[in-house]
């Protein structure tokens, strides 16, 4: 693996991380304004 490979695979690791931060938090606000557990 080259150096840009690695720079590369890092980059794409972190917007992961940050999308699956954003969808996580979007569905516990889902969660909490309907109020309780599953969808009624």
């Amino acid at each position: 693996m080259t150096n840009a490979e690695a720079v590369s695979r890092r980059d794409a690791e972190i917007i992961e991380n940050l999308l699956s931060e954003h969808v996580l938090d979007a569905a516990i606000e889902v969660h909490r304004t309907l109020g309780g557990p599953g969808l009624l």
